[in-house]
């Protein structure tokens, strides 16, 4: 199967990352998921108990992993 790629968007205070967490949460229990988090604030993966540095994964379950990407790091990559 092809990964897929899924974003949630949307204007400021909507849910956005309770939504996206939520699902990442769902979708992980189907099969491994990596939650990519953009906010500087990292709200999707605060809600997960993940607080990842530096652009290096972190594992929240066994099929459930939790990036912080940035422009600037994706960029310099």
């Amino acid at each position: 199967m092809l990964p897929r790629v899924l974003f949630v968007t949307g204007k400021g205070g909507t849910g956005k990352s309770t939504v996206a967490a939520a699902l990442a949460i769902a979708l992980s229990r189907r099969r491994p998921t990596t939650l990519a988090d953009l906010d500087r604030r990292l709200s999707a993966a605060a809600a997960l108990g993940a607080i990842p540095q530096d652009s290096t994964a972190v594992k929240v379950t066994d099929s459930l992993d939790v990036i912080a990407l940035t422009p600037r790091a994706e960029l310099e990559a």
